[in-house]
């Protein structure tokens, strides 16, 4: 099935700043840094000129949509070791400034040789050749994908505008297993409001993680005998709404889809402030820094940027602050998102989905009253994982984390840049 979309473009552009700060920066460096920098920014600007080519055709050639979901994960493993460095040097600078131990006396006998700078090398070699390996990888599949080079957002002639294949009503598969329970309950929904709703129509959104069945679902209840027998007029309609949406998205600046699909990680009809979402996006690295202006106003840019184009939406509670995202718009961020980004409730719903769980780095759970360790048992294979978000019960409702949670779970998540444990106890 393919996947619609693909913010690769923005995360790879905000790469190139991060690595382009480093090298400009004054912290200490290593040994052969800067030409391992220079290299991959380099190789990425050749890759980045197949992005274009590549958004359009992984709509219908399998081959280019797994060389994204690669390329995807390899610029973000970059970006980590990008981080690493980075990390690295700024211990070096800070331990410049203090008073050496005298036990260092022994090896300032010794020029320019430091135990430290000679074991962190020693662990970072492996990392650069692997990194350098997948990303010579990378550029030679683009031949092999007969993917063309394009430079700016003009599509050549050849490009041609996706356009996806329209569902029916009918269904061929022999039998369908695990989804009684939700038929029963949208076809009881269906036939009650229908004799309540008198000339009112009703409508009942089936939304998800792309892939996990909502066509199929809404097959089985239109072909449902009850529903068959209890309606007069039937129509089967709503294939071209995530095309369309999908151009919406299609047309937003890099920066601002890789936002967007971050925003997948939250609930359906959770309520948000443009503050919350900006310093969530700050932690993250998505802001680009102006020149003349606080990082804060240049989120909450992007963040109007978006609401004007329709993708939140204010919040009918009667609170001017607060914000949602339609159920479709959510549904489209989980699929222009990829393997990046999961709810912990769709991953325990929809076990099949167990396998995005070692690429991703953003994740969201629902809180409950009580919480313990088995709740979170599945974190352990996201050893990328970047954000750990628990979003709030409704009216304010005190949360208790079993104390074994924290020690066990966040010493393994060691790359994280976004962590609430607020309304704990």
């Amino acid at each position: 099935m393919p996947i619609e979309g693909i913010f690769v473009s923005g995360f790879v552009n905000l790469l190139f700043g991060k690595m382009t700060s480093f090298a400009s920066s004054k912290l200490p460096t290593f040994e052969g840094i800067d030409t391992q920098l220079t290299n991959w920014t380099n190789m990425l600007s050749q890759i980045e000129a197949f992005l274009i080519d590549a958004e359009e055709k992984q709509l219908t050639d399998r081959a280019v949509n797994l060389w994204l979901d690669d390329l995807q994960d390899l610029a973000y493993d970059l970006d980590d070791l990008v981080d690493e460095f980075a990390t690295e040097a700024l211990q070096h600078k800070l331990k410049a400034k203090q008073p050496q131990a005298s036990s260092s006396k022994v090896w300032n006998l010794i020029p320019n040789f430091k135990p430290r700078d000679v074991l962190f090398n020693f662990k970072m070699k492996s990392k650069i050749e692997e990194i350098n390996t997948r990303l010579h990888n990378s550029f030679e599949q683009c031949s092999k994908l007969n993917l063309v080079k394009i430079v700016g957002n003009t599509p050549t002639p050849t490009t041609k505008t996706w356009q996806r294949p329209d569902s029916t009503s009918l269904f061929d598969e022999p039998c369908i297993y695990g989804r009684e329970y939700d038929q029963r309950k949208i076809i009881e929904l269906l036939v009650r409001g229908d004799e309540s709703s008198h000339n009112n129509i009703g409508v009942i959104p089936i939304v998800g993680m792309g892939g996990i069945g909502k066509t199929t679902l809404a097959q089985m209840v239109y072909n449902d005998e009850t529903v068959q027998k209890h309606f007069d007029l039937k129509a089967w309609t709503k294939s071209d709404i995530l095309p369309a949406l999908r151009l919406s998205y299609h047309d937003l600046p890099s920066h601002l889809k890789q936002c967007f699909a971050y925003c997948s990680i939250i609930p359906n009809d959770y309520e948000f402030e443009e503050e919350e979402l900006v310093l969530l996006w700050m932690a993250e690295g998505f802001i680009q820094q102006q020149r003349d202006q606080q990082m804060e106003d240049v989120g909450g840019e992007y963040f109007r940027e978006l609401l004007s184009r329709s993708f939140f939406q204010p919040s009918r509670t009667g609170e001017s602050s607060k914000f949602v995202m339609h159920d479709l718009i959510n549904d489209l961020a989980q699929v222009v998102a990829r393997e990046t980004c999961f709810r912990l409730e769709d991953i325990l719903k929809y076990p099949e989905q167990c396998k995005i769980i070692k690429k991703a780095r953003h994740s969201s759970y629902m809180r409950k009253q009580y919480e313990g360790m088995k709740k979170f048992e599945i974190f352990n294979k996201a050893m990328h994982l970047r954000t750990f978000l628990p979003f709030n019960l409704p009216y304010g409702v005190n949360c208790h984390l079993a104390s074994n949670v924290p020690f066990n779970l966040l010493p393994k998540l060691r790359r994280l840049r976004v962590l609430n444990m607020s309304m704990r106890k």
